[in-house]
C-alpha cells in the first residue's frame, strides 16, 4: 500500500511540474513581466524531485541504524548540486566584473543566436538578439563559446549639434575644414572621427550637423561652445 501511495504521488508530481512548466513558459511569451520566470523552473523541479525523495527514504529508512548517515549524503548532495548551480555563476559574473569583460551595448555571438547585451546581472547577462528576442547567458557559460564583436555604433552613441557658418568656400571645404578643427579640440573623442553633414545652404550661409563622440554631455558643451565662438566670427581657417 505504502508503495502504491509513493508511486502515486510521484506520478502526480511529474504531471504537475510538466503540465505548470509548459503553461509558465507559454505565459512568459506573452506577458514580459513573466519572461525571467521559466529560468527558475529547473531549480524547482530539483527540489521537489529531492524532497519527494528525502520522503521516500524517511518513510523506508526512518528506523534504520543507516538513516543519519544517507540524509547526511542527501542534504550534502543538495550544497553541493547548489553551489554548482548558483554559486558558480555568481563566482563567474565577479571574474568578468574584476576583468571588465563583456559590458552593456557591446555586441556578442554566442552559438546560434547574436545581438547586443543590455543588461548585467548577479548571475546571468541579458542579450536582446538580432530577431528581438531576449536572452539570458549564465556567466558560466561566457567562455570560448562566446566571441565579443565590436561595439554598435549608432546615431544615438554621438553627441549632436547644429552649425551655421558663412560660405567662404565650397561645401566640401567647409566640411573638410569643419572636421579637422572637431578633431582638434581636446574633449572630442580624438579616435573617433566626427560625421559633419550639410542639411542646408544658402547664398551667404551653410547649416551643417555636426555628430561626434565625447566622455558626457559636460564635455560635448564645451565643444559646441567652442566652435559656435569660433565661428561666430565669420571666419574659417585656410581662407
Amino acid at each position: 500500500m505504502k508503495f502504491f501511495l509513493q508511486l502515486s504521488v510521484g506520478v502526480l508530481l511529474w504531471a504537475v511540474l510538466s503540465i505548470g512548466g509548459k503553461t509558465i513558459r507559454a505565459a512568459a511569451h506573452r506577458v514580459s513581466r513573466l519572461q525571467g520566470i521559466p529560468s527558475f523552473m529547473p531549480a524547482f523541479s530539483f527540489i521537489a524531485w529531492l524532497l519527494y525523495a528525502l520522503w521516500i527514504v524517511h518513510s523506508w529508512l526512518s528506523g534504520s541504524p543507516l538513516y543519519p548517515f544517507i540524509m547526511f549524503l542527501c542534504f550534502a548532495l543538495l550544497a553541493t548540486l547548489f553551489v554548482w548551480f548558483v554559486l558558480r555563476d555568481v563566482i563567474a559574473g565577479t571574474v568578468v566584473s574584476c576583468r571588465k569583460q563583456f559590458p552593456v551595448n557591446h555586441r556578442i555571438r554566442f552559438t546560434d543566436l547574436s545581438g547586443k547585451i543590455i543588461a548585467r546581472g548577479v548571475t546571468h547577462i541579458t542579450v536582446r538578439t538580432d530577431n528581438g528576442d531576449i536572452a539570458r547567458i549564465p556567466y558560466s557559460r561566457l567562455s570560448g563559446e562566446i566571441v565579443p564583436e565590436r561595439p554598435e555604433e549608432t546615431a544615438s552613441d554621438y553627441f549632436r549639434i547644429h552649425l551655421i557658418i558663412p560660405k567662404k568656400g565650397s561645401p566640401e571645404e567647409l566640411q573638410s575644414i569643419l572636421t579637422r578643427d572637431v578633431r582638434s579640440i581636446p574633449w572630442a573623442a580624438g579616435g573617433t572621427a566626427p560625421i559633419v553633414q550639410l542639411k542646408e545652404q544658402t547664398e551667404d550661409t551653410c547649416n551643417f550637423e555636426i555628430l561626434f563622440k565625447c566622455l558626457n554631455s559636460r564635455h560635448a558643451a564645451r565643444v559646441e561652445r567652442i566652435l559656435r565662438n569660433k565661428y561666430s566670427s565669420r571666419e574659417l581657417h585656410g581662407d
